[in-house]
């Protein structure tokens, strides 16, 4: 039994062994290549160790050389102008005085003034203004009558972009035309861009069937005379309004012979209404007639809740 474990022992150790170079015998050969490789490697690491610090003392110099001339450059070149640059910041280079007076809303024009008997003790002022200016609305403007250098009345207008407007100032007390003028005050401008578009399909007013009675065709012999203008007036818009105020100008010629105004309340959209309105005076010839209606398409209160 001795015997036995003792050779198996033995049998087992030199097992062992043959295993053992079994494995080394077994790992890849080396190539030549890597030999040679590592062999230069060997013979020549002297030589790559200096040629490795003298390529970063090279980059070094190359570096802070670079670093010395941009900072020649920035100091005692570019320095000046810089500084020149910052000072110029605080210096207006904008003329806005040329830009305000460019760019600000042409005047607006009192293109005629009149005074008009109204048939009573007093006369009617007719005034006519005209805004020439394609992108600025006057949105509110302080219309005074002067008569001797007093202010007799006033009225508030407002005037779309490329508007003509007239104004009347109904039964004042008859004066010197010549110390009698008209002053524009309080002028408040909004710039506006594409306001015909905005405008024309809520300005969508229609004059129609317009009929003009002189006094001398329907007045008979001992009555006071009476003229009478009859037409339609149609709110072909999509909006109703509370109140539409309508001029209505008559004219001889290139004179106006009488004016009248007139407020359209609850005009709704779609709708059509009769207008008359007389002139119990004598009046001359008319040739023509002007209507306007008015309603202030920019402020809110003016239309009617959709129902």
């Amino acid at each position: 039994m001795f015997f036995l474990l003792f050779y198996g022992i033995i049998y087992l150790s030199k097992s062992k062994k043959i295993f053992m170079i079994d494995e080394i015998n077994s790992q890849p050969p080396v190539s030549d290549f890597k030999l040679k490789a590592s062999y230069w490697y060997v013979t020549h690491k002297v030589q790559l160790k200096k040629i490795s610090i003298v390529s970063l003392v090279l980059l070094n110099v190359i570096f802070y050389s670079y670093i010395v001339f941009r900072s020649s450059v920035m100091f005692f070149i570019e320095q000046p102008n810089y500084l020149k640059m910052l000072n110029s910041l605080s210096t207006n280079l904008v003329d806005y005085s040329y830009f305000r007076t460019t760019n600000q809303p042409a005047s607006l024009r009192i293109a005629s003034f009149g005074a008009l008997p109204n048939g009573v003790d007093g006369v009617d002022y007719v005034v006519n203004l005209e805004n020439s200016n394609e992108n600025w609305i006057v949105r509110q403007a302080e219309v005074q009558l002067i008569d001797n250098g007093k202010v007799v009345d006033k009225k508030q207008i407002f005037i779309y972009p490329g508007q003509a407007k007239y104004l009347v100032f109904f039964n004042e007390k008859q004066a010197n035309q010549n110390s009698t003028s008209i002053a524009l005050t309080n002028i408040k401008w909004q710039r506006t861009e594409n306001f015909v578009e905005f405008s024309a399909p809520r300005l969508n007013f229609v004059i129609s069937e317009i009929q003009f009675q002189p006094a001398s065709l329907i007045n008979k012999r001992g009555e006071a005379p009476v003229n009478t203008l009859n037409f339609k007036l149609a709110n072909n818009s999509a909006y109703s309004y509370w109140q539409v105020g309508v001029y209505m100008i008559l004219i001889n010629g290139n004179g106006v012979v009488a004016t009248n105004y007139l407020l359209v309340d609850q005009l709704k959209a779609g709708e059509i209404r009769d207008v008359s309105v007389n002139w119990a005076q004598s009046l001359p010839p008319v040739s023509t007639y002007l209507i306007e209606p008015e309603v202030d398409i920019l402020n809110s209160s003016a239309y009617m809740p959709v129902e």
